[in-house]
């Protein structure tokens, strides 16, 4: 009898984590103004405009691991 081909299990990101947010609450964010910033394991690797490109690395970089994106508010912050 032959053996059936496994399937490859599909690899399981990692959720955000309390760290990631609390990184971002630690930030300078008036020096950030009106840019992104991206977090992985509590770290910040990446601030700037270019959010796409941001993200292709940070997933490169960390493959398993899923980046927190926010943005640094700008002058007027409007709250609901």
């Amino acid at each position: 009898m032959a053996s059936a081909a496994k399937k490859p299990r599909p690899r399981r990101a990692r959720a955000i984590t309390d760290k990631d947010l609390d990184a971002y609450l630690r930030l300078d964010k008036a020096e950030l103004r009106d840019q992104y910033v991206v977090i992985v394991n509590g770290r910040v690797v990446s601030t700037g405009h270019d959010i796409e490109r941001m993200l292709r690395s940070a997933r490169r970089r960390y493959p398993r691991s899923v980046p927190f994106v926010a943005k640094a508010p700008g002058e007027v912050v409007l709250v609901l």
